[in-house]
């Protein structure tokens, strides 16, 4: 699904660090990728990706032109069914599991 030229930004990992791509199709699409994590970065660039977070990303937020994609919502009470649900999906996980208070 990655366009001609496109970027894959991977931010974090669910389900292992191992998976398999075919180069070809990177090669022939002259796509890219890269891969961050928060957790390797010091605190002065954490707080510079928070305020390029909330100068660039935020308002799209805000417009509603970004969205979550929310997979389930479940009550607090229901927790056990969430961890269940999570446990369950294996690689069809698509979207957020969201806990209300």
């Amino acid at each position: 699904a990655l366009a001609r030229y496109g970027h894959l930004a991977v931010l974090g990992l669910l389900q292992g660090a191992k998976a398999e791509l075919n180069l070809g199709y990177l090669l022939a699409k002259n796509a890219s990728i890269t891969a961050q994590t928060l957790r390797s970065q010091t605190p002065k660039r954490k707080i510079e990706i928070l305020q390029q977070l909330r100068e660039y990303v935020w308002p799209a937020v805000e417009a509603g032109q970004i969205k979550p994609v929310i997979g389930a919502t479940y009550p607090l009470e229901e927790i056990a069914a969430a961890h269940k649900a999570i446990a369950g999906r294996g690689d069809s996980a698509f979207g957020k599991i969201v806990i209300t208070l």
